[in-house]
């Protein structure tokens, strides 16, 4: 199952732009509907000549990527407005920006706060996005969410390679070294996890449906966000696709989480899945597009004018 409606948010900078050219490439290998949303920089004031650059740069991506683009009817000037738009869509992307305000200390950075108002998944790009994923890594652990991240890294680019990471805890094998135990004890369990693990990414393998791609297995030991950013760089992966629970702001700050390493450590764009993600729903497709018929605003197909 592909996604149907992808959200792409840019500032209109030349990185913004380019994430707007990988979400047409998803889109089109998808057969999605592209919407763009204008988003200004944190604190930077609204460019009041959005609307007609914004229309421009959906008429060029509708032609060059043959797909339907809609402009989206309100400016993402906020985390919330942004949120609002993303309820409608099965995918969100932007460029990742780092932020090192102050205050994102507490807050978090702008994807971490859109995050806790949506469940769509999260598209963040480093790389230009005019050329389809070559290879993409998800990493999982062995929990049912694991399954939906393999679907969700299947439907971003059903023609990439995949590889299955699992970073192996060694809080275990830490134990059994503050107790003193021979190296020989030590080495035996850690092969016996390494065992462990590489059957169960068999049989994950084996219960998710990859269009008939027989993905790679690896594993890793060590804290999961560092060993597979340092995995993602020594593959020359594109794509890391990673899962996220819904935490507090509070339980985020003092915990982090295996997404925010990523991000930090790894060169490739990122792919965020929430846990408890959630397709758009018809009745939010249908509010959008009366608000749209409403507003005047209508799509852009390729070789043709604005459809209203």
């Amino acid at each position: 199952m592909h996604y149907k409606t992808i959200l792409a948010v840019t500032d209109l900078s030349a990185s913004g732009n380019e994430a707007v050219q990988r979400a047409a490439v998803v889109a089109a290998n998808c057969g999605a509907e592209l919407r763009l949303m204008y988003v200004p920089v944190a604190d930077n004031p609204v460019w009041p000549y959005y609307g007609a650059h914004l229309s421009e740069l959906a008429r060029t991506v509708a032609s060059a990527a043959g797909l339907s683009v809609r402009v989206a009817r309100r400016c993402g000037a906020s985390p919330e407005d942004i949120a609002a738009e993303a309820n409608c869509a099965d995918l969100l992307v932007s460029t990742y920006r780092r932020e090192r305000q102050v205050g994102t200390f507490f807050k978090g950075e702008w994807h971490q706060r859109v995050m806790r108002l949506t469940r769509c998944p999260l598209l963040l790009t480093r790389s230009k996005g005019r050329l389809p994923y070559a290879k993409i890594v998800v990493a999982v652990d062995f929990t049912e969410a694991a399954r939906h991240l393999v679907v969700h890294a299947g439907r971003v680019d059903d023609r990439a390679a995949l590889e299955l990471f699992h970073a192996i805890s060694r809080t275990d094998e830490a134990k059994l070294r503050s107790a003193d135990v021979s190296w020989d004890v030590v080495k035996a369990f850690r092969e016996h996890q390494e065992a462990q693990a590489r059957s169960r990414l068999d049989a994950l393998a084996l219960s998710v449906d990859t269009g008939g791609r027989a993905p790679g297995l690896s594993t890793g030991s060590g804290e999961p966000g560092r060993q597979t950013s340092l995995h993602q760089q020594a593959s020359g992966a594109a794509l890391i696709v990673v899962g996220k629970a819904r935490r507090s702001v509070a339980m985020e700050f003092l915990c982090g989480a295996v997404s925010s390493r990523v991000l930090a450590w790894s060169t490739s764009d990122v792919l965020i899945v929430p846990h408890d993600r959630r397709s758009s729903t018809r009745a939010a497709a249908k509010r959008r597009i009366a608000a749209e018929m409403g507003d005047g605003q209508g799509a852009y197909l390729p070789g043709r004018q604005r459809i209203l």
